[in-house]
C-alpha cells in the first residue's frame, strides 16, 4: 500500500489503459498543458495516450506508456522530471530519455525512481538525504542506475527516503531516517 498523504494530485488507470488525473494542478501535474485550475473528478490525461503505469508524486506525475517509454510532468525544481534540467514546470508529458524499456515508475516528493525491463533500478532528482541510493548527496537530473543489481521488482518513495523490493522478497530502504522510516529500529 502506498502512502498518499504527500500527494496533491492523483493519477490512475480507470478504464482499460486510459490515464486519468485529478487534484491540484498548481505545477502542471495534471498534464493538461496548463497550471490553471484543479479537478475534483477524474479527467482523461490530455495526451490521450495508452498508459501501462500512471502514478502521482507530491507535485509531479509520471507514467509508462504501452510502448514502455517513460514520461513525467509537473514540478521540476530538483530535476525530478528526469529530462536533464531543473528549475522548470513541465505542464505536458515529457519523455525521460529515449529508451523504451521501462516497467514501473514511482514519483516521490522531489525525486523519482523507475525499474527497467532488465530489473535495474534508476533514480533521479533531489538527493539531499541520500534518497537516490547512489552513494552521495548530489542531485541527478536524469536517470542514474542504483548499484548494479538486476533483480528489483518494486520501489516506493517518501519525501526523503526510498524503499525497494528485490526478487528475493527482501526489502531495502535508504535515505532519511528522521522518523524511523527506514525500519531500522532507530531514528539515526
Amino acid at each position: 500500500m502506498k502512502r498518499l498523504w504527500w500527494v496533491l494530485a492523483v493519477a490512475g488507470l480507470l478504464t482499460g489503459c486510459t490515464g486519468y488525473v485529478w487534484g491540484d494542478n498548481t505545477f502542471g501535474q495534471l498534464g493538461d498543458g496548463t497550471t490553471a485550475g484543479n479537478s475534483s473528478v477524474p479527467v482523461a490525461e490530455a495526451s490521450a495516450s495508452e498508459w501501462f503505469v500512471l502514478a502521482a508524486g507530491e507535485r509531479h506525475t509520471c507514467g509508462v506508456k504501452d510502448d514502455l517509454s517513460l514520461w513525467c510532468w509537473g514540478r521540476n525544481d530538483r530535476g525530478q522530471i528526469g529530462n536533464g534540467i531543473k528549475g522548470t514546470i513541465e505542464t505536458s508529458p515529457v519523455q525521460v530519455g529515449a529508451g523504451t524499456s521501462w516497467l514501473n515508475v514511482s514519483p516521490g516528493w522531489d525525486h523519482t525512481c523507475a525499474i527497467d525491463l532488465a530489473k535495474r533500478l534508476w533514480c533521479w532528482g533531489r538527493n539531499s538525504a541520500g534518497q537516490l541510493g547512489v552513494g552521495d548527496v548530489t542531485e541527478r537530473l536524469s536517470p542514474t542506475q542504483v548499484g548494479t543489481d538486476t533483480d528489483w521488482t518494486s520501489v516506493t518513495l517518501s519525501a526523503f527516503s526510498t524503499c525497494g523490493i528485490r526478487t528475493t522478497d527482501d526489502l531495502y530502504c535508504w535515505g532519511a531516517n528522521t522518523f524511523g522510516e527506514l525500519g531500522l529500529g532507530d531514528t539515526t
